[in-house]
């Protein structure tokens, strides 16, 4: 009787348990890059929103016989667009909501302004309007807990990474912006 040794194909346990630990290694590596960067998408592309609507109401405000302003309410997802077409009569103002990307909120920083979190009469989340009158674009800033006519408002747009961009709103009209890691 003669054997044969019969030769099997196919890859060991050892080779196989290698070849999922170089797997396991590069997700580890590219889940966390890719979920920083789609953050970073996020961010920016609610900063660019914010920002063209603040650019389009100041605009708005020089050619136009009427007010523009922007909405905002601390720790929301989005802002509101509102025409006041008669600019003496604040109940003529007319808005309409612009819903971030998701996970971005708006903040501000308590070291630039004393926006208040909650209004303490009602315990809602104060609103702040930026408005911009014509004919000349000049801003003012209403309402927010300890919020004041100032030279400057400063506010930021944040998500849960360390990621955030900031708005600086000069009562000239200027509009300093920038995204930050």
């Amino acid at each position: 009787m003669v054997l044969t040794k019969i030769k099997t194909q196919g890859f060991t346990l050892i080779e196989l348990l290698i070849v999922l630990v170089i797997i396991g290694v590069l997700l580890g590596i590219t889940i966390p890059s890719f979920s920083r960067y789609q953050q970073r998408t996020q961010l920016i592309a609610a900063h660019v929103s914010l920002r063209n609507a603040l650019e389009e109401a100041f605009s708005g405000s020089r050619s136009e016989p009427q007010t523009f302003a922007i909405r905002l309410q601390r720790g929301q997802d989005r802002f509101a667009r509102c025409v006041q077409s008669d600019p003496s009569d604040p109940s003529t103002r007319v808005c309409t909501d612009v819903l971030f990307s998701p996970g971005v909120v708006i903040r501000t920083a308590e070291s630039h302004t004393a926006w208040a979190t909650t209004d303490s009469a009602n315990g809602t989340n104060a609103e702040l309007f930026i408005v911009f009158e014509p004919p000349y674009g000049a801003v003012s800033f209403e309402g927010g807990v300890g919020v004041s006519n100032t030279d400057f408002y400063y506010l930021e747009l944040h998500n849960p990474s360390p990621l955030s961009s900031y708005f600086r709103i000069w009562a000239s009209g200027l509009i300093e912006a920038q995204v930050d890691d």
